[in-house]
């Protein structure tokens, strides 16, 4: 989990705790329902979690909130109802133009009961309700409210106020008791859908990451009814838009909107939306009959509709344990579709069921490699034959085709019935692996890791071992450096408990294959703490820890290498610079020395082509001074070059090196596509919580940009600089300027004008004056 995902979890727990204490009503909606259902949790990379909860217990639970919820926390109010922080910012486009709180929440989707006859009409009283106070959506498009109604409306709540007006839709949308009305109007991404409340209520448990929260008691028939018959099929996105909401640690909502956000002109943008929505509004189509569809395609090849609606109460049946009757329809359409994909995996459940059940698989074998010669790719009867194969106690066999199965099938009802089977075996698999590491059997412990990555790809602890054994049993130096390369890439994420994750995760393996190319245990060691340390001190402490090492003469190569990336890390780069040199000394033909050479050679590369960039600024003498001297003299440089290259080993350097400050692009490099206003409101608000986030980081990193400006190293500080200088380009756009610190900024100017940057320099100062 992601350390936001941790966060949406905790205050989870806290509604769902209220819930059951107060007997409140409520169920996981949408995407957070497939997740249970499907990965008992988050699935990918989704920011939010959102629930149902009928109108009734809403009202409960704001009757309850002033006494019964934890401190700093809070009920949002409609229509962007939910429970969560009364500090913190995630501000969310809608909530640009209100005052009120911007934490992170759960968001509940409130059920209102309606009557099938006035259903229609609640459906555009909502619509026109949600455009009059939803900022971005447009609702209104597929339910028949015309340009004109929306903006008699909008107008009378400019002249009477908006309250009063949003209070008569309210009046007449919550007109009907729950007891009268047989179904609720459930809100569904951008629609609404009329469900029956038996498909809701009651309830059932399910897993959601350790927490046994409720879901629809039918939730295949509202999975269905939400996102078609191939709802099992859903793809989890890897990462959740980013879109979504302006996060910013360290700071309150108050904050943001008080301190960066006064540039906005709410009247303005209050226009801006009207227009937009009264031009999509012109579009309004005649019905919402498109609403009901799923987001994704029904079972096709049943010709009769007859024929799906028995096929659907039956799979709504064994959810709901009617389990004979069930398999009795299963049977029946099976017998009329024989070569029918969804009744055939169905029917199979039913043969599985006896299987386990009876310990006899001899006729779920029959069924099942019969369908696999109909659907030989299927992942669902793949993994019942893997199923059939450990009863049979061929645990080693039933693996693999668990794997195969894995890989050929998106289906999340099978993922998820692989991850509780296989997680019952993950500790054991990873001790084994741990165990023939020990004993010497690498080659084994690398298959068994790389077998169990394929079976577990979701599980962190399998996906070190793969690296821990792919390191113990690389053959080659380059092959080594490739997966260095990779774990590397693990420290550059931003979240600080991400980042000590992944060091337990990839600390191992990274040092193991230090310890391979040539540095001692605790060498390698405290190479790997460097390159997860950032705190100044603490690299302090690693760099004084380093020389204790000093009378091991072997390996005094490694010990001034790792001086030297402390240093550097520090911003420290003639110190750097100096033990680099005394580590050449040392070197030998140890894989330190191709570090080294590679290192130097870099610099060298890069130093000779920024020398005329700066030099065309006046600044070319002092950079080369400063720049060559951490290599002493002409003579002591052809020396350490000559060194650098004698093995061969070292070569197109220019090929694999970019130059540092491409990016430094001038305002007319900017591009400026042209936005309505509403959309420049949103990328603006994104653009301060971004800023908000950089000036923690360069506050954070002050020492080693003041260090790198001491030293004189230009072309770092323009590596270290690059986003402030962009940041800097858009803050003029909007008249503003970016000083998260005041000795920063003068660096920044001065490496405007080492780069010749004059002009910008000065329309900066004259901002800044």
């Amino acid at each position: 989990m992601t350390e936001k995902q941790e966060h949406l979890l905790k205050l989870f727990q806290e509604l769902d705790h209220i819930c059951q204490e107060n007997e409140l009503r409520y169920v996981l909606a949408e995407e957070s329902t497939l997740a249970a259902v499907g990965r008992a949790g988050f699935a990918g990379g989704e920011t939010e979690i959102k629930v149902y909860m009928p109108r009734a217990d809403w009202n409960r639970l704001g009757e309850i909130a002033g006494k019964e919820l934890p401190k700093d926390r809070i009920l949002y109010p409609e229509p962007m109802a939910g429970y969560g922080e009364d500090f913190g910012c995630a501000l969310e486009k809608q909530q640009i133009l209100g005052s009120g709180p911007a934490g992170e929440r759960i968001h509940i989707r409130i059920l209102d009961p309606v009557s099938e006859e006035a259903f229609e009409k609640y459906r555009r009283d909502l619509g026109l309700y949600l455009d009059l106070t939803d900022s971005q959506e447009v609702h209104g498009l597929s339910w028949g409210i015309s340009p004109s109604r929306y903006y008699r409306y909008y107008l009378s709540g400019r002249l009477t106020g908006k309250r009063h007006v949003l209070g008569k839709l309210e009046k007449r949308m919550q007109a009907f008791r729950e007891e009268d009305c047989s179904k609720f109007a459930v809100h569904v991404g951008e629609r609404f859908l009329f469900m029956e409340k038996e498909i809701l209520f009651p309830g059932r448990t399910c897993d959601f990451q350790g927490v046994q929260a409720m879901i629809p008691g039918k939730a295949s028939e509202y999975l269905t009814q939400v996102y078609g018959d191939e709802w099992t099929d859903f793809q989890f996105p890897a990462e959740e838009d980013a879109q979504r909401s302006a996060t910013v640690e360290g700071i309150s909502y108050q904050e943001l909107r008080e301190d960066y956000l006064p540039g906005i002109r709410k009247g303005r943008l209050q226009r801006a939306i009207m227009h937009s929505k009264l031009r999509i509004l012109s579009g309004t189509k005649d019905s919402g009959q498109e609403e009901s569809e799923g987001f994704f395609r029904n079972v096709t090849g049943i010709e009769q509709e007859k024929d799906l609606e028995r096929f659907r109460h039956a799979i709504a049946d064994y959810a709901g344990g009617k389990k004979p009757s069930a398999k009795e329809t299963a049977l029946s359409l099976h017998e009329k579709y024989p070569n029918h994909l969804q009744i055939t995996r169905f029917l199979g459940r039913f043969y599985m069921e006896e299987a386990r059940e009876t310990q006899d698989g001899t006729e779920a074998e029959r069924f099942i490699e019969e369908a696999l010669r109909k659907f030989p790719e299927d992942g669902y009867f793949l993994k019942y034959r893997g199923e059939l194969l450990w009863m049979r106690g061929r645990c080693a066999d039933a693996l693999v085709v668990f794997a195969q199965a894995r890989e050929k099938t998106s289906n999340m009802i099978v993922h998820k019935e692989l991850d509780l089977f296989l997680a019952l075996y993950e500790q054991q698999a990873g001790d084994t692996c741990q165990a023939l590491l020990a004993n010497r059997e690498k080659e084994a412990a690398r298959n068994l890791a790389e077998l169990w990555f394929r079976l577990l790809p979701r599980s962190e602890r399998m996906k070190s071992l793969v690296y821990l054994t792919r390191v113990s049993t690389a053959r080659t130096v380059k092959e080594m450096e490739l997966l260095t390369d990779e774990m590397t890439a693990f420290v550059q994420v931003r979240e600080n408990g991400r980042r000590k994750k992944n060091r337990e995760l990839y600390g191992p393996a990274l040092t193991k294959a230090w310890e391979r190319l040539g540095y001692p245990g605790e060498l390698a060691k405290l190479r790997t703490e460097i390159l997860y340390t950032e705190e100044p001190g603490e690299l302090e402490w690693i760099a004084e820890k380093v020389k204790d090492y000093q009378i091991h003469k072997d390996k005094l190569a490694q010990v001034y290498k790792l001086a030297g990336d402390a240093r550097k890390k520090q911003g420290q780069t003639e110190q750097a610079f100096e033990n680099y040199r005394k580590a050449m000394e040392y070197a030998g033909k140890s894989y330190a020395r191709k570090e080294l050479s590679s290192l130097i050679l870099q610099d060298l590369y890069m130093g000779s082509h920024k020398a005329a960039e700066y030099a065309a600024s006046g600044k070319g003498e002092e950079f080369l001074d400063a720049w060559l001297s951490r290599y002493g003299t002409v003579e002591d440089l052809k020396k350490l070059v000559r060194s650098c290259v004698a093995d061969g080993s070292i070569s197109h350097i220019g090929d694999r090196m970019p130059l540092t400050g491409e990016n430094w692009q001038t305002m007319e490099d900017m591009k400026n596509p042209k936005t309505d206003y509403a959309t420049w409101c949103w990328e603006y608000v994104q653009f301060c919580a971004e800023k908000i986030r950089l000036e923690k980081y360069y506050t954070t990193h002050k020492d080693v940009i003041v260090n790198l400006y001491k030293n004189k190293d230009f072309p770092r500080l323009e590596s270290f600089l690059a986003p402030y200088h962009q940041a800097t380009l858009r803050s003029l756009k909007t008249q503003e300027i970016f000083v998260p610190d005041e000795e920063i900024f003068e660096i920044y100017l001065y490496i405007l004008g080492c780069k010749g940057m004059e002009t910008l320099k000065k329309e900066i100062e004259n901002y800044w004056n």
